[in-house]
Formats: C-alpha cells, sequence, structure tokens
C-alpha cells in the first residue's frame, strides 16, 4: 500500500469519528442523522474512485472497449528484479462512429509474450503513419501456477512489484485480450438532400 493511500484512508477514518462523535452529541432527530451517515458514506465511494482518475501513473483499471492506440511500451519480465513485466498503454476510447471520445489515458496490463509481438506489429504499423484502432475484451479469472513463461520461477520475492510472485494480488488480475487493426475510416452522418 502506498503512502497517498493511507493518507486517504486515514482521513477518511476522520472525517467518519467526527460525524459519529457529532451524532452522539446533537440532538437532531434519528432520520437526520442517518441521512448525514448515508450522505457522507456515499461521498467516501465517489472521493475514493475520483482520485484514481486524478494520479498521474497508468491505470489498471479495464481498457476501454473499443480504442485508437496512439503507443505503447513493453517491458519484459526481468529474472534479476523479480518483475514480471508489464505492458504500458496511450489510448483514446472511440465512439461507434470511431471518433475518439475524451482525452488519451495511460493503461498498465499484465505481460503476456503474446501481447507483446501483437503490440510490436501494432507500432509497426504507427510509424509508418497507419493509425492503429483496437477492441479489448476483458478475461478476468482467478489464475492457477503461472506458466514458466510468463512468470519466470525462482526470482525473488518483491512485495511491492504490482504481479510480482510475492505480491499477494498477483493471482487476480486484469487480463483483457487485446486486438488491433488498421483503422477503419470515421462513420459519417447520412447526407441530407438539398
Amino acid at each position: 500500500m502506498t503512502l497517498p493511500l493511507i493518507g486517504v484512508g486515514l482521513s477518511y477514518v476522520a472525517v467518519a469519528v467526527l460525524l459519529l462523535s457529532l451524532n452522539l452529541a446533537s440532538r437532531w432527530h434519528w432520520g437526520v442523522k442517518a441521512a448525514a451517515i448515508a450522505i457522507t458514506t456515499a461521498f467516501f465511494g465517489i472521493s475514493y474512485a475520483s482520485i484514481a482518475g486524478l494520479i498521474g501513473w497508468p491505470s489498471e483499471t479495464r481498457v476501454p472497449e473499443h480504442f485508437q492506440l496512439d503507443w505503447a511500451t513493453v517491458v519484459e519480465p526481468d529474472k534479476l528484479t523479480g518483475s514480471s513485466g508489464s505492458i504500458y498503454l496511450w489510448l483514446e476510447a472511440l465512439d461507434e462512429n470511431n471518433m475518439p471520445v475524451g482525452i488519451p489515458r495511460a493503461f498498465r496490463v499484465p505481460y503476456s509474450r503474446d501481447l507483446a509481438d501483437r503490440i510490436g506489429h501494432a507500432k509497426e504499423r504507427i510509424e509508418q503513419g497507419i493509425e492503429q484502432a483496437g477492441t479489448a475484451r476483458d478475461v478476468d479469472t482467478l489464475q492457477g501456477p503461472p506458466d514458466v513463461d510468463r512468470r519466470l520461477t525462482g526470482t525473488p520475492l518483491r512485495q511491492d512489484d504490482t504481479g510480482s510472485p510475492g505480491d499477494p494480488t498477483a493471482l487476480i488480475q486484469h487480463m483483457p485480450t487485446l486486438e488491433f487493426e488498421d483503422m477503419p475510416p470515421p462513420a459519417l452522418p447520412p447526407k441530407r438532400p438539398l
């Protein structure tokens, strides 16, 4: 757990303690007290979800279902450090007309040799000036022992590297299946008669 997350958690606890102590000491109607607790609890969830979008690190949330690949970086697994590798994607979500929606966003997905090869081919096409569209299908599964190729055995345990053999959350990961193709032209609205 990182220091900012601990700070956010402690601030939530402080606000909750203050709210409960005010509710115990006040003579407000129990309905007002219950509403204050419910509203405050809802804002805890909203603020926590909002903070994730503000940080400057790649998101590990779900990749958009349809997107344009702007660029990617592949970090191979490393026996020396115990890193299991990652793939960093810079994407723009696309709507049903193949038009960008919102701003580009960085994502991190677990490393796989197959995905790294497909990313390499897509980057070559981008360098040739051909924009690349992608689709993502979610494959969230509880994984058993990883393959030797995907998780290098005999590496030292590291608790701070997400997805490393020492990470307690390494068995449950967001594993999207990503496919890339040349960007189709945007779907234009039908022409109206003059």
